[in-house]
Order: C-alpha cells, then sequence, then structure tokens
C-alpha cells in the first residue's frame, strides 16, 4: 500500500477516536514567578468552530426559573456572577453543530478561571438523555456559581448526583490561592489539588485522589468507585495504592502515547527546567511543535516528534511511533488560547491573556476580569462556522490558513511575523504592569485592552496583505494535495 495513503487511513481512524482534545497547564502560587497561580490553556475543537469572546454581568433569576443548557433544562440560582469566556459561534448560529451554550475556558469577577479537557476511558456510560450534560455546560455554570475553586469541586460533584457529563472530561479549576483537577467519568469523578504544576493532555492523570474534606462523605464515593471498578475487574494499583489513571482508561494504549503521553512529558519536561514558571514560559508550551524535541518511548528508543519539512500545523507532523503518527500542542485544530494570571493580593488587577486561532501564528492581547463596563469590540462577540470578514477569530484564521497554504513561497514573511509579534507582545506586557500600577486603575485596564486589541488586528492585516500565493483558498490549514488532510 501506498505509505501516504496508509497514513491517511490511520488518520483518519485517529479522528473518529480523537476528534477534539486541548492542552492545559495548571501553576500553582508557590511556582510562578510572580506568585500568582497562573492557568493556561489551548481549546482544539473542529477546524471551523470560530470562537467569540463573551462578557455576562451579574444577574438575579426569580425563584422556581430554570436555566436552558446545551442538553437539558436544570434548575437556575437565585445569582449567577460575571465572567469573560471563551465559546463556539455566536447565539445567532445555533443551528450549527460547532455552536456551544457553555464555555470550553474562563474567568469570573472573583478570579476563578476554568479550563476543560476531553478523556477517553474504556467504560461507556449509557445514561437517561434528560440527564446528560454538555462538557462546556459545567464550565459555565462553574463560573457563573463558584467563588473559590473548591466550590467549583464541590459543584461538579452536586451535579453528577442528579446528572451525567456526556463524556469523560477532566476540570482544572483555579482561584487566587489554589488549583483542584477534578477527572471525571460519566458519574464519577476523583479530583487532586495542585501542589506545584500539572499538565494535561486528553488522558486521565490522577493517580491517588485527594479528599476535598475529612467528612467520610468523599470516602464513601471513592469507596463506591473502587468497588465498580473490581467488579468490571478493571482495579489497578500504583505503587500499592489505588490508581485512577490506570484503572479508567489504557493508560500506555499506542493512541495515548502518540496522542497523550508526548504532550504530557514535552510539557512536564519544558516547565522543569524552569525554577519559577512566567506567562512567557507558558505560551512557549502553548505554541509548541516540539521543535528540538526528543521523546523516549516506553521501551527506550528516542525518536524525534517534530518534522521540520512538514508544514507546523498539519495534522501528521511528525514522527509515526508504531503506525500511530503524532499531534502537537498547537495543531490543525488550536482554535485559541487562554492564559489567566491570577493576583493573589488583589483578585481584581488579574489579567485574562487571550489568543484566537493558533498560538504560534497570533497574538495573546490582554483583558481584565474585572472589567464589566467595557463594551467588547463587535468583531469579538460575532462568529460562525463560515467565513466572515467581520469576525476578529476568521480574521486571525484566514490569515494562518493562507500562510500554511502558501508555506514554502512565505517562509521570510512567517519569520518576520514571529518576530515582530514577539516584540509587541512585550509591549503589551509592559502596557499591563503600566496599567496595574496606576491610580485609575479601571479606566488605564479598559484603554490597554482596546489599544492592544487594535494593534493586534492592524499588525495580522498588515501581514495578510504581504502573502504571496492563492488568496482565496482558506480550507482548513493543511493541503488538500497531500497525505496531511486535514478532516472536516
Amino acid at each position: 500500500m501506498n505509505k501516504r495513503l496508509l497514513f491517511l487511513l490511520i488518520f483518519l481512524v485517529l479522528s473518529f477516536f480523537y476528534v477534539f482534545s486541548c492542552t492545559t497547564i495548571a501553576v500553582s502560587k508557590g511556582f510562578s514567578k510572580t506568585g500568582d497561580v497562573l492557568l493556561g490553556k489551548n481549546r482544539d475543537l473542529s477546524p471551523d468552530s470560530a470562537q467569540i469572546l463573551i462578557f455576562k454581568p451579574e444577574k438575579k433569576y426569580k425563584k422556581g426559573e430554570n436555566v436552558k443548557l446545551q442538553f437539558i433544562e436544570i434548575p437556575q440560582v437565585s445569582l449567577t456572577y460575571s465572567f469573560y469566556g471563551f465559546k463556539s459561534l455566536d447565539d445567532e448560529h445555533k443551528n450549527r453543530e460547532e455552536w456551544r451554550w457553555g464555555n470550553g475556558m474562563g474567568v469570573n469577577e472573583f478570579g476563578v478561571a476554568v479550563a476543560d479537557n476531553d478523556a477517553a476511558s474504556w467504560w461507556k456510560y449509557e445514561g437517561d438523555e434528560s440527564k446528560k450534560l454538555h462538557d462546556n455546560d459545567v464550565v459555565r455554570l462553574i463560573l457563573e456559581r463558584c467563588k473559590t475553586a473548591y466550590e467549583g469541586v464541590l459543584l461538579i460533584d452536586k451535579l453528577l448526583k442528579d446528572y451525567f457529563i456526556e463524556i469523560p472530561e477532566m476540570y482544572t479549576i483555579a482561584d487566587k490561592n489554589e488549583v483542584w483537577i477534578v477527572e471525571t467519568c460519566y458519574k464519577f469523578w476523583v479530583a487532586i489539588r495542585v501542589k506545584t504544576f500539572e499538565v494535561r493532555a486528553n488522558r486521565f492523570e490522577i493517580k491517588y485522589p485527594d479528599l476535598p474534606d475529612n467528612s467520610g462523605r468523599f470516602n464513601l464515593k471513592l469507596e463506591k468507585l473502587i468497588k465498580f471498578l473490581k467488579e468490571k475487574k478493571r482495579y489497578v494499583e500504583e505503587g500499592g495504592k489505588f490508581s485512577f489513571r490506570k484503572s479508567m482508561c489504557d493508560y500506555f494504549s499506542k493512541e495515548n502515547i502518540h496522542y497523550n503521553d508526548i504532550r504530557y512529558n514535552f510539557a512536564l519536561s519544558t516547565l522543569k527546567k524552569v525554577k519559577k514558571i512566567s506567562v512567557k514560559d507558558i505560551k512557549e508550551v502553548l505554541r509548541s511543535h516540539f521543535e528540538n524535541y526528543v521523546y523516549t518511548l516506553p521501551d527506550g528508543k528516542k525518536i524525534l516528534p517534530f518534522n521540520p519539512l512538514s508544514p507546523p500545523h498539519c495534522q501528521i507532523p511528525g514522527a509515526v511511533i508504531e503506525e500511530n503518527p503524532t499531534r502537537t500542542i498547537c495543531y490543525s485544530k488550536t482554535v485559541g488560547s487562554m492564559i489567566v494570571e491570577i493576583d493573589g493580593r488583589n483578585v481584581e488587577k488579574s489579567v485574562m491573556w487571550c489568543l484566537f486561532s493558533k498560538p504560534c501564528l497570533n497574538f495573546y492581547f490582554p483583558i481584565f476580569p474585572i472589567l464589566n463596563s467595557v463594551e467588547l469590540p463587535e468583531s469579538l462577540k460575532i462568529a460562525d462556522s463560515k467565513f466572515s470578514s467581520g469576525s476578529f477569530w476568521w480574521i486571525c484564521e484566514r490569515f494562518v490558513r493562507l500562510l500554511d497554504n502558501n508555506y514554502k513561497k512565505n517562509l521570510l514573511l512567517r519569520s518576520k511575523f514571529i518576530r515582530g509579534r514577539n516584540k509587541i507582545e512585550k509591549i503589551f506586557e509592559k502596557r499591563v504592569s503600566n496599567a496595574l500600577k496606576s491610580r485609575n486603575f479601571r479606566r488605564r485596564a479598559s484603554e490597554t485592552f482596546l489599544r492592544c486589541f487594535k494593534d493586534v488586528i492592524n499588525f495580522v492585516k498588515k501581514f495578510t496583505s504581504k502573502i504571496k500565493g492563492d488568496k482565496r483558498d482558506i480550507s482548513p490549514v493543511c493541503t488538500k494535495k497531500s497525505f496531511e488532510t486535514c478532516d472536516r
């Protein structure tokens, strides 16, 4: 069989099992350079899942009201908190498959930041459809209802008493003091409190769960989970203790090695080299295609996952491990990125760094979660799964697609863009620092956000006009003429 055809078939099979994904990094305040809790995430979805940034103000509700989620309605609370969040498509396009009621990531007025990652498990739960939650529903409900990360853990526990989450899922929940990671599998869940820093790809990683409190009720839940696993003959230990990750998934399957283990270990090994982790360090990981990284397989063999001869966003960008092509952290299905700095001294001065489309070829610009009066630019609030010149996401995504679909003709332009972007991002950091020191912080924060946002649009449009080649083809990043074809 033709080698390229074989690679394409492998890719299509893998795409069926791993349609969506994400990469998340959480850093405790003791391990960050500024002493602030950090949470970063790349959001990966289908290539045309255009993103908007939404702001939802605080709102009161009458007793007995319900809220309609992605699939079902549940009782509404009396008060929801304000938040900023990334969302797929605007509400004018609810009929599109990519539309979501919930959010993939965001931060609220109390500095509670949330990110979620899909996972995979051998267990397939068939629950009552009238009790089914979308994973993004849970993110939004935490943002709307929780003042601390710990409250987020308790909310997930409460939701799973009456409902179940559509797919196995992981939630990273941060506040000014701490970070919790909750790994859920339909009705079951376990959690850990992050002591240093943690990375999540799309594989369960909790070995030994932490109990949120000593009341005994969480002990009972853990005992119930262990009993279930033993009945299914799936109970596994590590180091003589129960291991959630190895019990709930095939941890070292071929698919997990190529799809998750490389991302997980690359991010861990990269961040371990840093004494104190900064926003800049997280940016570098979230922009990575595994350049200059050597990966060691479980059997001791070493490979280079990155292939410099391939366009860096291709679905099959590098080495093939046991007939499974690798995927990178920044890749063709990355639709947005977020890094939140949660100020431990004054949560009002927390910063949310937002990026639309692919991190390696776009900008992180700042917005301040405390701002509830700034009017978001219209282009940030509109997005369809089809191209729109008025959508900020599509402006950024079109630039990436044109650059990659005309890859060899624009290598120099790509390098110039990255150098210029890096310089401008340093200017953004200085503006944020000055705003945070200002006596009139709210006014300066609003001005800083709008000024940085305008600079991003102007810079991206300027470089888009310089691209050589066919500017009509904005099909998803990978060229259709090669085996690196994107699935639609």
